[in-house]
């Protein structure tokens, strides 16, 4: 007899076998269903985090550097950080609402997921470009932005093929 590994699956309802509204369980596994659940939390709560950090500047603070310092040199920098702060918290709070969304697996989830992947990478972007404008070092933010498009790209597949596959459960 050969040893096989059975793969737990969560139905609709968070147990095995039949779903809330009676559907029978398709057999898919979900277990990046259930990590992408403990990702939303802890990046809440670090875009939460974050978020304070460029409103106060603190973000300079964590690299050793002085933000009253950077301030004072750039003081357009200051702005761009206010303003990315305030974008970063409302990131947080769209998080949460994705978070509730996918926990109780309502239908506009995989729609969600690759809208919370891909609007930060506007502002992002944005304040990226302000900030290498503001400092004279524009070129030297480039390759992160490219790196920071592709990733996202990717994800955006993977999570696409991922709930395309999953569709039926998403159903409420």
């Amino acid at each position: 007899m050969k040893n096989e590994k059975k793969e737990r699956v969560l139905s609709v309802d968070g147990r095995n076998g039949l779903g809330g509204a009676g559907r029978a369980e398709s057999g898919i596994g979900m277990k990046w269903y259930k990590l992408l659940l403990i990702i939303l939390i802890f990046g809440t709560l670090d875009d939460i985090s974050k978020g304070l950090q460029f409103l106060t500047g603190l973000i300079y603070a964590a690299e050793g550097l002085d933000p009253s310092a950077i301030y004072a040199t750039y003081p357009m920098v200051k702005i761009f950080d206010v303003v990315y702060g305030i974008v970063v918290l409302l990131f947080a709070l769209f998080k949460g609402y994705v978070w509730w969304q996918l926990k109780g697996m309502k239908k506009n989830v995989p729609l969600l997921i690759i809208v919370l992947y891909v609007a930060p990478v506007i502002p992002s972007v944005v304040y990226n470009l302000c900030c290498g404008f503001a400092v004279g070092k524009v070129f030297a933010v480039v390759p992160g932005i490219l790196a920071n498009i592709a990733v996202t790209s990717s994800i955006v597949c993977l999570s696409h093929i991922y709930f395309s596959k999953r569709k039926h459960l998403f159903v409420n």
